[in-house]
């Protein structure tokens, strides 16, 4: 059991100072991360198509919902243009490849 107490321990987390440069040096690893894994995808998603002759739109949609919240709210937040805008492009990215994940069970 904790010597402290859960209202010491609540009061201790907010008078913490907020670590900017930590906090930013996380942000660049999730784009990193996203990025590698845009490629990774890329290359499964080129690589079934040539082997298999079909098409899978599951990985895009997952990974483009992900990246697109990222950038939206990071625009959002900020004011920052340029991620609204890269977040907007990723949106309607992600919808096209949902439209035709959903269609290919459809025909």
């Amino acid at each position: 059991m904790s010597q402290y107490t859960d209202d010491e321990i609540l009061r201790a987390a907010q008078e913490a100072p907020v670590d900017e440069a930590e906090n930013h040096y996380a942000k660049q690893g999730l784009r990193l991360g996203m990025a590698v894994a845009v490629v990774v995808i890329i290359v499964m998603f080129l690589v079934e198509y040539i082997i298999e002759k079909r098409v899978d739109f599951g990985k895009p949609v997952i990974l483009g919902l992900m990246a697109s919240i990222a950038d939206l709210s990071d625009g959002l937040k900020n004011g920052r243009k340029k991620f609204i805008i890269i977040g907007v492009v990723e949106a309607m990215f992600t919808l096209v490849m949902l439209i035709c994940y959903i269609g290919a069970f459809v025909v």
